[in-house]
Parts: C-alpha cells; sequence; structure tokens
C-alpha cells in the first residue's frame, strides 16, 4: 500500500541569539539536517511513495548560500515543499532562497510564486492539495476554493495541505494573516477527508482528528518544547500514523543546582546558586555541546506567578487576561486556547 510521510516546520537556517551561541547554533543545524535527510532516507528505503513538507522549509526568506547547499539533500528527498510564510516574502514577484532551491530541484513540486495557484499530487487512492503562503487572506481563501472544487471530483480520499494559522482572533489579524476558521474548516471537510496543517509548532488534533497540526519536526525555540512528530498515511485506506521525531528526554527543565548528568541538547535553568556559578554552568554546557541554555532568576518566576493573579473584581476579563499572558509567554499555545474559550 502506497505511503506518504508528511513533515513540517523544519526551519532550515534557524539563528536566534537569545539562549544559543553562534557555535550551538551551527551545531545544532548540522545535527537538525543530518536527523532530517535519515527520517527522509529511512521513509524512502521503507518503500514510502512520497514525502511531503508543509511549508518553512527555511527559517528565513534569505538564507546563506551554505545552507541552501546543505538543504539539497533534503529537498531532493522530499516530493513537494509547501511555501510557508517563512519562506515567502509580503511582495508580490519577489524571489527568496526557497524559490532559488525550486530551481535547483526541479523534481521537487512547489507552488510559483508569482501566482496565488495551489497544486495538487495523487498518490494512489489519494488526492493531495497544497494551498502555499500568499498575500491575502482574500487570495488565500480564493485559491482553498479552487483546490475544492478541483478535489470534488476526485472519486478517492482528499487530503488538504494548508500552512496558517487555526482559528486565529480576529483582533489580531491583519490583512496578510492567513488564517483558517471553524466556519471554513467545517465546509471544508464537506469535500476533504483531511485538513493538515503547517505553521503551528505544537502538535494538535481537531474535529476528532480530521484537522492535525502536525507541528515542527523539531524545537526551534523554549516556546515550543514538546514531543515532536511527522505523519505518516495510508493513501488507500486513509488512515494516519505518527512517528516521533524529538522526545523531551533531551531537555531538562528545572533548578540550575540540579541538572542531571549526561548531555541534553537543552537547559531551561532556574538560578538557584550562588552568584555566577549558573552562569557558569551555562557556559560549560555549550562548551560540552548543548543547543540551547536557557537561564531564568527566582525572581522572574515570581513576578511572571505575580502577574498570572486575576482579582474576583476583574474576573469578568479572565479569558482576555488569559490570551494575553499566552501571548507574552506561550503564543503557541493561543490557538489551542481560543479554540476551548470559545466552545
Amino acid at each position: 500500500m502506497p505511503k506518504v510521510l508528511l513533515y513540517s516546520d523544519p526551519h532550515l537556517g534557524l539563528s536566534r541569539k537569545a539562549h544559543y551561541t553562534e557555535a550551538s547554533s551551527k551545531t545544532r543545524e548540522v545535527w537538525v539536517q543530518n536527523e532530517l535527510t535519515q527520517l527522509l532516507q529511512d521513509s524512502k528505503n521503507a518503500g514510502h511513495a512520497c514525502r511531503f513538507c508543509l511549508g518553512d522549509f527555511y527559517d528565513r526568506e534569505s538564507v546563506s548560500e551554505q545552507t541552501i547547499l546543505d538543504s539539497l539533500p533534503i529537498a531532493s528527498l522530499s516530493d513537494a515543499i509547501l511555501c510557508g510564510n517563512h519562506d515567502a516574502v509580503n511582495r508580490s514577484g519577489r524571489a527568496t532562497s526557497f524559490h532559488l532551491l525550486a530551481e535547483m530541484v526541479p523534481g521537487t513540486l512547489s507552488a510559483d510564486y508569482h501566482e496565488n495557484l495551489g497544486f495538487s499530487v495523487e498518490v494512489g487512492s489519494t488526492m493531495f492539495c497544497f494551498a502555499p503562503h500568499v498575500l491575502t487572506q482574500a487570495a488565500y481563501e480564493s485559491m482553498i476554493e479552487d483546490l475544492r472544487q478541483e478535489a470534488s471530483k476526485f472519486p478517492g480520499y482528499r487530503v488538504l495541505c494548508l500552512h496558517c494559522n487555526w482559528d486565529m482572533d480576529p483582533e489580531r489579524i491583519s490583512e496578510s494573516t492567513l488564517n483558517l476558521t471553524p466556519e471554513l474548516t467545517y465546509r471544508l471537510l464537506s469535500d476533504f477527508h483531511h485538513i493538515l496543517l503547517g505553521h503551528v509548532h505544537t502538535p494538535q488534533e481537531i474535529y476528532e482528528g480530521r484537522v492535525k497540526i502536525i507541528g515542527s519536526v523539531f524545537p526551534t525555540a523554549f516556546d515550543n518544547m514538546e514531543n515532536k512528530r511527522c505523519l505518516i498515511y495510508d493513501t488507500e485506506t486513509g488512515v494516519f500514523s505518527e512517528q516521533q521525531t524529538w522526545t523531551l528526554d533531551r531537555y531538562y527543565s528545572g533548578p540550575a543546582s540540579l541538572v542531571p548528568g549526561g548531555l541534553m541538547q537543552y537547559y531551561d535553568l532556574l538560578d538557584d546558586m550562588n552568584p555566577g556559578e549558573a552562569q557558569k554552568l551555562a557556559t560549560d554546557l555549550f562548551r560540552a555541546g548543548a543547543f540551547g541554555v536557557r537561564l531564568r532568576r527566582p525572581e522572574e518566576e515570581e513576578e511572571k506567578g505575580e502577574r498570572k493573579e486575576v482579582s474576583v473584581a476583574a474576573f469578568h476579563r479572565l479569558p482576555e487576561t488569559i490570551s494575553q499572558e499566552l501571548q507574552d509567554s506561550r503564543p503557541h499555545l493561543v490557538p489551542l486556547w481560543e479554540e476551548v474559550s470559545h466552545a
């Protein structure tokens, strides 16, 4: 039975100043590229028919030449790469590193970035429809409608692949913000068996699993440290399974004085040591090969706790307060909170 592997948001070329060093960013990048290449090669060796990426292949619209060269094996092992918001620019006709990649790996399907065009791929008994990032919500919904009409004529399973926000607060949406609303989702599910989303980095299942936020294939920041996955889809049965790509046993969060033995990739440390000792520990961890180290002071935790206190008089503003707190500290959880609070 033909199977397809789906992954999202590798953000190749990622570089962050906070909680990383130049050397640790390079170490992380090499690890991510090797792991992703191996994941895709294993998929090919297992006989999977295709491998699809649901957007944000690169972290920025313009990455280094070395990043592009290093990413060629990954692109060559991917049969379709959806253009995400990090791959694109909000300016019509301007080329990016993503579009250069599309020219360098002509066998890989991607959208024509000069036109608001989606594309579809038939694998076995399933049609996959891809809607890339475009400049406006109106253009996005028009493109999705074209894909819906095309898919409605296909007799087998139909899967819509998007890269956008899910049920975003209307007050936070600008003209160029792409968003999938519950109302649009409901209409689309009458013609598509499943909708898959890239962009949001935390995995999530919605509408009894018919809408799946894949999540980033690996952590990209301290606000999305959770078990990561890719999806395996059987094109003949319409059934998904998931494969873990990263697990929390590579991450430590807790007092700096209790850091366990053995090197982990990420450390989120609460400074409970004598002055200067935690900073030295962070330096030693970086030298040992840690990708990222975040050092938090106890007073920051106290302030965070104080900010979360809500008086009885302001209880009626609790949903707005929670939304703001999540936006400040855990933005990836905002879509989930909006879904729960509006249920």
